[in-house]
């Protein structure tokens, strides 16, 4: 009995022991071939999605973009680690799309980033990943693409997703998709930031307004109101934004009850409005005359703001009034 007992200790050990070394063993062999994968600048393969297909497991893509980080701790990445970021993006699991995106995000502020990420053909990839169904990943592709829109040649080379964009604005639900909606918002704000895309972006004048008016967000608001300073800077735009009847809608959003930049935003729209009236045709003109005098007390009580630059925008608006009145009664 004692020899049987004392037997099967020895096999448990034996078997302990031999469980111990092939653990060490493969974690051996696992570490050379990341090392090898790593030295030929790609990453390794762990397991298979259900087409078949080799696809990176997280912690493999982690110990990566460690790795990618720490060679490029200055910003500027190298065209070859921006072309195998942009090779995963549609091979990896939700999480770790994010941090894929958020490193993009980070390195997309650069210029030489902007430039190396259209020139690897990373623009559609991006624009793809704006209907991905997990939200998260729209938010992070929608950042890492304002951040390049604010390069004029990627303005150029996105001006044909624009309608897409929109199309994206309309079919998310205001409520409960606020932070989709905002940062498409702000994509389309870097986006005009020059008249590269404006013929494009201005048809979704529509869309602008009737989130402007139904949004309880105030970010939201912000930036839709940023959106219509740039394209009211544009002379070409004003004849399509006054379809809408902007400084109706404008005046609620200079009331005093409005934080500061949303007044400012709203009257600077108002005053691009106002500032080209002589180029109008006569019946905007008309349309016009009604809606200034509607617009007019507002703009008054503005004229004793404390904020300088609403002050400022107060009276260069009325001047535009003024000037029209004595052409308009001639």
């Amino acid at each position: 009995m004692a020899f049987s007992v004392k037997g099967r200790r020895v096999l448990l050990l034996a078997f302990f022991s031999t469980f111990a070394a092939l653990a060490v063993s493969f974690s051996l062999y696992y570490l050379i071939n990341y090392k090898r994968g790593r030295k030929k600048g790609g990453f390794i393969d762990v397991y298979k999605n259900r087409d078949g297909e080799k696809t990176p497991s997280s912690v493999t893509v982690d110990l990566e973009l460690a790795e990618i980080l720490k060679e490029n701790g200055h910003g500027e990445f190298t065209k070859g680690t921006i072309y195998k970021l942009l090779e995963l993006l549609e091979k990896v699991e939700d999480c770790t799309l994010e941090k894929l995106l958020g490193a993009l995000l980070n390195c997309s502020a650069f210029t030489t980033n902007q430039n190396a990420i259209r020139e690897c053909g990373g623009l559609p990839q991006l624009v793809s990943l704006l209907v991905h169904p997990n939200k998260a990943v729209n938010i992070k592709a929608a950042q890492v693409l304002s951040n390049l829109a604010m390069n004029e040649t990627n303005q150029e080379s996105l001006k044909g997703n624009i309608c897409d964009v929109i199309k994206n604005i309309e079919y998310h639900d205001i409520v409960e998709d606020e932070e989709v909606i905002l940062e498409h918002f702000r994509l389309l704000v870097n986006l005009s930031a020059t008249n590269v895309a404006h013929d494009e972006i201005i048809t979704g004048t529509q869309e602008y307004f009737r989130i402007l008016t139904q949004a309880v967000s105030r970010q939201i608001q912000l930036a839709v109101l940023r959106l219509l300073v740039n394209l009211s800077c544009n002379p070409n735009n004003l004849g399509i934004l006054l379809e809408f009847k902007p400084l109706l809608i404008l005046q609620t959003f200079m009331l005093p009850d409005n934080p500061d930049d949303i007044i400012l935003r709203a009257i600077t729209i108002s005053a691009n409005l106002l500032s080209s009236l002589g180029n109008y045709s006569q019946l905007q003109q008309t349309v016009l005359a009604e809606h200034i005098n509607v617009l007019y007390g507002e703009l008054m009580g503005l004229l004793d703001h404390t904020n300088q630059d609403i002050q400022c925008q107060a009276k260069r608006a009325l001047r535009s009034i003024f000037a029209f009145r004595i052409m308009y009664t001639k």
